[in-house]
C-alpha cells in the first residue's frame, strides 16, 4: 500500500511540476497564459505575481521538484521511505498554506480566478493528505 501511495505523492509532484514549468515559462518570456476563466492572464499581470522579484511559479517549481526528487528516493529501500515521508509532508504543507495564500489574493485582492491556481491548491491538498496517512 505504501507504495501504491508513492505513485500517488509522485504523480500529483509531476502534474504540479509540469503546471508550474508552463506557468514559470509564460512569466519568464512574459507571454500570455492559456486560460478559461480569464482570471489567469490578470493574476499574471498583477503586482501580487511576483514575491521577493521572483516570479511566484519558481516557488511552486522548487517545491514541486523538491518532493518529486524525494518520491524518487523513496523507491531506493524501506528505510530511505520511512525517513523521506516527513520531509515530503512539511514541503507540502507548506506549499498548501503558500498555494491557499495565494489563491486568497487572487479571489479577494486581484478579484480573479486562475484556474492553474486553484488546480496547484487541490494538488498541494492531496499530496498533504497522502503523505499524512503515510506517518507511522
Amino acid at each position: 500500500m505504501q507504495n501504491k501511495k508513492n505513485v500517488i505523492i509522485f504523480t500529483l509532484a509531476l502534474l504540479g511540476f509540469f503546471i508550474a514549468l508552463y506557468l514559470t515559462r509564460q512569466y519568464l518570456s512574459d507571454s500570455p497564459v492559456i486560460c478559461l476563466t480569464g482570471g489567469c492572464e490578470k493574476v499574471r499581470l498583477s503586482p501580487y505575481s511576483k514575491l521577493f522579484g521572483v516570479p511566484v511559479p519558481v516557488y511552486g517549481l522548487i517545491g514541486y521538484s523538491l518532493i518529486l526528487i524525494l518520491s524518487f528516493l523513496r523507491t531506493l529501500n524501506s528505510e530511505l521511505s520511512t525517513k523521506l515521508i516527513k520531509p515530503i509532508f512539511y514541503i507540502a504543507l507548506g506549499g498548501l498554506f503558500f498555494s491557499l495564500y495565494n489563491n486568497l489574493i487572487d479571489w479577494f485582492l486581484i478579484k480573479a480566478f486562475c484556474q492553474y491556481c486553484f488546480a496547484c491548491l487541490w494538488i498541494m491538498v492531496g499530496l498533504v493528505l497522502v503523505s499524512k496517512s503515510e506517518f507511522k
